[in-house]
């Protein structure tokens, strides 16, 4: 490698936000770095979803190969949801292939990745990374130091805060998991020596997805004078300055690779997809949902005064209900198709009979239904997996994914309506995902003050490999981007498919936990 590399990910990240800040001064890095840089959008996985996103920018496959579709995968023979993990990913990471090159790699929170693979360099696992666990970091000399270090160290806020209302406390908090990450990353970097940096920043998510309509005059809930109104523009400002810190570390010239696994925009409703479906036909319910739907209004009221810590304490190791299973209200034997996750964005058929017919007709009825509060159409496209996903693990994709309008949110949740005003962890929640992430690149690799255009997510790794002077991979479906690199990588593709990808899996005991943390 002729010079070092930052690789940062900015969970969420939009130019919609991004430039209009720069535009007022607030973020005066980014100025330079567009400047002097290139940048553009890039398009996200369909859906545009954190799993498959953040996997296919590190893979440069589809879903179809590399075999990350959501938080989670189903068990079809027990219809039960479990924990993806680093061993399911069935296709090489550029780190492994830059380590089997002699590259030095460090890794910093990387999401959907637990447990840690073994690199040349060290690695620490991010999201969906369940707390106290061992495995996490890469060698063992890491997991021990940031435990001995940086004690309380967290993979992310504490959504607890904001189930019980403290919604102040929940903004420091991601504050303080930020400062925290970043120290240790420092103190990891002066440790390793990396040359090649990737650390990613996945509390921009939470911080659109809650604060969203306090800085957005345009959303129904926006209110003109609201305590959080700088909420959002802060944070990227303090990913700004950690930003920097970073480039210092690493020795302050370095090639910088900027880049989000989805954009983000407004949002407004939840819509509850398998109740949608039980209405027109598609689904059933065991009695235990219907029992649930007329739960005593004093056994409500004692819900709400329970602590949040009690409630999950109860549903992780107390609860023994259907209901504490995710799917458990359905009634499978009796039903033709279901919604499977939130975070999936997935629907799966029943119809042994005739699967193509019910998934044909489910479609349709789903892309012309419309909300009768706005007027919208939730539901703006729904595909078939080979129309979006193509290679060896399409088998285990979900049958059909829906891109939806950003404005909704599905639920997988049993409920007694078709729509609601959207929530989560008991609060209002006016932020989700769009297809347009970004990208920007800046340094002696790149030329400068260049438009991205037509960047996808598999893009990523084929470029960052060229400009570690590495070729792509034959199987991968993104392509480096040459017109924004001062010099191409000339050598033919490689088969990197010897590279063992993944790493080792977790416990059943874990897998609830981060099941818990991702509810």
């Amino acid at each position: 490698m002729k010079r070092k590399i930052l690789v940062i990910g900015l969970d969420g990240a939009t130019w919609d936000l991004i430039e209009p800040f720069v535009r007022l001064g607030e973020l005066p890095r980014f100025r330079e770095w567009m400047e002097k840089g290139c940048w553009g959008n890039l398009k996200s996985t369909v859906p545009a979803l954190t799993p498959p996103g953040w996997t296919s920018a590190f893979t440069g496959v589809n879903p179809g190969k590399h075999n990350i579709y959501d938080f989670f995968k189903l068990d079809r023979s027990r219809m039960k949801l479990g924990l993806a993990t680093s061993a399911d990913r069935k296709y090489p990471a550029f780190w492994e292939i830059a380590s089997r090159e002699n590259v030095r790699v460090g890794l910093f929170n990387v999401p959907c990745s637990y447990p840690a693979d073994g690199v040349n360099g060290f690695m620490v696992t991010g999201m969906a990374t369940p707390e106290n666990a061992g495995g996490f970091g890469y060698p063992a000399e890491v997991e021990r130091a940031i435990r001995e270090r940086f004690p309380g160290y967290k993979f992310g806020a504490d959504a607890g805060l904001l189930e019980s209302g403290r919604k102040k406390e929940f903004l420091r908090d991601i504050y303080r998991v930020t400062g925290t990450q970043e120290s240790a990353a420092l103190f990891l970097i002066g440790e390793y020596d990396p040359d090649l940096l990737l650390f990613v920043y996945d509390e921009t998510d939470r911080v659109m997805h809650f604060f969203w309509h306090d800085s957005d005059p345009g959303h129904p809930s926006h209110a003109e004078e609201g305590e959080f109104g700088r909420a959002i523009a802060d944070y990227y400002r303090r990913v700004e300055e950690g930003i920097g810190k970073l480039i210092s570390a690493m020795g302050g010239d370095v090639d910088l690779v900027i880049f989000s696994d989805h954009g983000f925009g407004p949002l407004e409703k939840d819509i509850y997809v398998n109740r949608l479906l039980h209405d027109w036909g598609y689904l059933e319910v065991m009695p235990s949902a219907r029992e649930a739907l007329r739960k005593p209004m004093w056994k409500r009221i004692l819900k709400k005064a329970v602590p949040p810590g009690a409630r999950r304490l109860f549903r992780e190791k107390i609860k023994a209900s259907p209901l504490a299973d995710p799917l458990g209200y359905i009634d499978f034997k009796r039903s033709r198709a279901f919604y499977a996750s939130v975070s999936g964005r997935s629907l799966y058929i029943l119809d042994d009979k005739d699967r193509d017919g019910t998934a044909r007709e489910l479609r349709d009825r789903l892309e012309n239904f419309v909300d009768e509060d706005t007027g919208r159409k939730p539901f703006q496209k729904v595909f078939l997996k080979n129309e979006v996903y193509s290679g060896p693990s399409l088998e285990n994709a979900p049958d059909m994914v829906i891109r939806e309008d950003g404005r909704f949110a599905f639920k997988v949740e049993w409920s007694d309506r078709v729509s609601s005003p959207a929530t989560q962890h008991g609060c209002l929640k006016s932020g989700s995902h769009r297809p347009e992430g970004l990208l920007l690149c800046r340094g002696a690799s790149f030329a400068e003050g260049k438009k991205i255009t037509e960047a996808g997510i598999c893009d990523i790794a084929p470029t960052l490999l060229a400009i570690m002077g590495l070729p792509p991979g034959t199987d991968m479906d993104g392509r480096a981007l040459d017109a924004i690199l001062r010099e191409k990588v000339e050598s033919a593709p490689r088969d990197y498919s010897g590279i063992r990808p993944g790493g080792s899996g977790q416990s059943e005991e874990d897998d609830s936990q981060v099941q818990e943390q991702l509810k």
